[in-house]
């Protein structure tokens, strides 16, 4: 169910391309933190049920340390360093660990290889990067993450998601794109829109790009307004 945040509304939806996949996203409550909201979306390398051990596994360990109010820089490197040694050495997991702060208005998180996410502020549509490693969790050895954090004004989106929604394959073949995600976004009226009307927009468009009720690939998306 979508989380109450007092003066945001965030909203998630998740479609496997087969029974089961590897893309999820999830809510934590932080312990000793306020209001504070965990966010969590992820994408497992591969499809069907090992990606969904896969995720399920990350997905419960992210949420562990982000539940305890451990930082997002380190609850990364926790779980890199479990997935390496716990998970084959062709699987990862791309993974966008966030926090929503609603005293502070505020958005910080942590990009673990997922696609950037993508910040709606008036007119503008911009992908957020991040400092620091990108390495997808369980990928390589080592890695030192680093946080950013959005203020987030009344109006303001971020859209957390997987590349099931950009990579989408049109009829024509080509990718639907990046540059096409953003203005897609750029032209919706945001201002009139919940966050789950935003989410079931997105998910309308992909299908409609693809032509295809049910997606080729596995598809997450999370939307954040700020009220």
């Amino acid at each position: 169910e979508d989380p109450e945040v007092e003066g945001f509304e965030v909203s998630g939806v998740c479609t496997p391309a087969l029974e089961v996949g590897g893309d999820f996203f999830d809510y934590v409550r932080i312990a000793e933190a306020g209001a504070r909201l965990g966010i969590v979306v992820g994408d497992v390398s591969g499809k069907g049920t090992p990606a969904a051990m896969a995720a399920a596994m990350s997905g419960g360990m992210v949420g562990a340390l982000v539940r305890r109010g451990e930082a997002l820089e380190d609850v990364a490197e926790q779980v890199n360093a479990a997935l390496r040694a716990k998970i084959g050495r062709r699987m990862f997991a791309a993974v966008c660990l966030a926090t929503l702060d609603p005293a502070r208005r505020e958005l910080t998180f942590v990009n673990a290889g997922l696609c950037e996410p993508l910040f709606r502020s008036g007119d503008t549509a911009t992908y957020l990067a991040s400092d620091g490693a990108s390495f997808p969790l369980g990928a390589c050895g080592r890695g030192s993450y680093r946080s950013r954090t959005v203020p987030l004004s009344p109006g303001d989106v971020v859209v957390l998601y997987t590349d099931g929604v950009p990579e989408a394959e049109a009829r024509a073949g080509a990718p639907w794109g990046y540059d096409a995600f953003a203005g897609f976004l750029r032209g919706l009226p945001s201002g009139a829109l919940s966050a789950r009307e935003l989410r079931d927009a997105i998910v309308r468009e992909v299908a409609r790009v693809t032509g295809r009720a049910r997606p080729a690939d596995d598809v997450a998306v999370v939307v954040v307004r700020a009220l």
